[in-house]
């Protein structure tokens, strides 16, 4: 990945480009939580991405892209028709909310060559395989309270 001036650009581009087509707000927080918030009952409510400030630059970046690539998928009018249940309670929700984290990292990835965002390959497969493994664990054991 290039210096960190450049990182910061790219951080800053993907903010005006979440906030410009989809006034969705992104707050960088040194205790954020790295993910999409909004209220599901409320069809007007944008959202927030929250972006945990104490990883490294490239790590922010990556996350703001994949958070992005939810807002993208979730936006789509269709949304409900590929994903249609989330219920994380069962093993069929927690598929449906894994085959949505792949669709996101590859939103993700098509954003980033949109916004001419040159990324290191090799880290971000790396990070998203991680990230996708942690979600097939989960998958198969689901939450502790279920």
């Amino acid at each position: 990945m290039s210096d960190e001036r450049e990182i910061k650009q790219d951080l800053a581009h993907v903010e005006h480009y979440l906030m410009e087509n989809y006034e969705v707000y992104v707050a960088l927080e040194e205790d954020g939580l790295d993910e999409y918030w909004f209220d599901p009952d409320d069809p007007d409510d944008p959202g927030v991405i929250s972006i945990n400030t104490s990883n490294d630059l490239e790590m922010q970046l990556f996350v703001l892209l994949h958070e992005a690539g939810h807002v993208m998928l979730r936006r789509q009018q269709e949304f409900s028709k590929y994903f249609p249940d989330s219920n994380r309670a069962t093993v069929d929700g927690r598929i449906e909310i894994l085959k949505e984290e792949v669709s996101a990292w590859l939103k993700a990835q098509e954003l980033a060559e949109d916004l001419g965002i040159q990324l290191d390959a090799s880290r971000w497969e790396l990070n998203y395989r991680q990230a996708l493994f942690q979600y097939v664990e989960w998958v198969s054991k689901g939450d502790c309270n279920d």
